[in-house]
């Protein structure tokens, strides 16, 4: 089986103890898998390993102490394996935050943002995104085969925004609103009976459908009016999901207050803007770029099985503009200075709040589908308050 990685991928290296929010503390249940459970019950220490297991809504899990596992050691690395060795870890501990995707005879792997280290490895990677490709002689094929017409298409069409967030003489909010409006397009195109009946070449399609919303969101000037109700939808939604991180609930709270308070009505466009600038100036404008890079090469793949490449766009999207709003709420508290330890712990945050709870991903998908706030239209709205 052939394996794809980006260039950075084998950079990863747990810190372990050095970690400032170790993964063992989050409020995620760890879940062991049926071969470490198998490889317990074998085990002479078979009684002391399985107490420490628990049913968790369905799922065996390791039980929690004081908010962490109950494995995890006061120097904060893991007693599982310092007493018994890393054959014991379940496959969650082994592979976090590492993620694999298949696609009939090849995968995908890469780094999550829930892990502050993989921020870390992703925002000082160069912007000019690549992957290397090799062997993987253990890796056995995916028992569903992909779809060699529709993986073509959007292999082909994530290749060309790979190329189009890399430039760095476009903005950011303006290669969102292409991305957005040339996955709209697109979309109708997956969606026709001729893209099943007819067999065709559509790489030319793609990079024309690229070039022309690029000419043509490139001439149109900033928004300026009112996206106030936009943006209070957009902070309710965000706000109201199944499941809520701590460290996000509070940080969400203060910027409604923050923005309520300050920002009501059209300030916040300038609001936006003031916290843009502060963020140019400090070199830190190229972390957007990285970021949506990395949701790009994630999950757009993922539409080679549920053929909707806009939801995709459209999670970009809502991601990009969480994390302008939580620009204004850490300039505003860290006296207008945003070092790359911010933005690691804003990014981390938002990742684990939205990445890595199901719920909430089905959650945001709904709002997507039926949530006017979340719409492509409103979307550009706001975009087009950032050129």
């Amino acid at each position: 089986m052939k394996v794809r990685q980006p260039l950075y991928y084998k950079q990863f290296k747990c810190t372990m103890s050095k970690c400032k929010d170790n993964c063992c503390r989050a409020s995620w249940d760890i879940e062991v898998d049926e071969d470490a459970i198998d490889y317990y019950k074998s085990s002479i220490y078979e009684d002391k390993l399985m107490d420490s297991i628990e049913d968790t809504e369905g799922y065996d899990c390791f039980k929690k102490k004081n908010g962490a596992c109950v494995w995890l050691e006061k120097n904060g690395l893991c007693g599982m394996y310092g007493r018994f060795g890393e054959e014991y870890l379940a496959n969650v501990c082994v592979q976090f935050p590492r993620f694999t995707e298949y696609f009939g005879d090849f995968k995908e792997v890469g780094i999550g943002c829930a892990c502050e280290e993989a921020v870390r490895i992703i925002l000082e990677s160069d912007l000019n995104f690549k992957l290397e490709e090799k062997n993987d002689p253990a890796g056995d094929d995916c028992d569903d085969e992909a779809d060699e017409k529709i993986l073509n298409f959007v292999f082909t069409l994530r290749e060309e925004l790979f190329k189009l967030f890399s430039n760095k003489k476009i903005s950011t909010s303006r290669k969102l609103t292409i991305y957005l409006n040339v996955c709209s397009e697109l979309q109708d195109v997956l969606n026709s009976e001729e893209f099943v009946t007819v067999d065709k070449d559509y790489k030319n399609l793609i990079k024309d459908t690229i070039d022309n919303v690029t000419f043509d969101v490139k001439h149109k000037p900033a928004y300026k009016d009112d996206i106030s109700a936009e943006i209070e939808e957009i902070l309710m939604a965000f706000f109201e999901v199944p499941d809520m991180e701590e460290e996000y609930e509070e940080a969400h709270t203060k910027l409604e207050k923050l923005i309520a308070k300050k920002y009501p009505g059209k300030k916040i466009i300038k609001a936006f803007r003031d916290s843009l600038n502060v963020i140019e100036k400090q070199g830190r404008a190229e972390d957007y770029d990285k970021f949506i890079i990395y949701l790009i090469y994630r999950y757009l793949g993922k539409a080679v099985f549920d053929g909707d490449i806009l939801l995709k766009a459209k999670l970009a999207v809502a991601m990009y503009i969480c994390l302008r709003l939580f620009d204004i709420y850490c300039l505003e508290t860290n006296n207008n200075v945003m070092t790359l330890e911010d933005r690691i712990e804003q990014i981390k945050m938002i990742s684990r709040q939205f990445e890595y709870s199901e719920d909430n991903m089905e959650q945001l998908t709904e709002d997507f589908l039926f949530e006017e706030g979340f719409s492509r239209a409103a979307f550009r709205r706001i975009l087009a308050v950032f050129y």
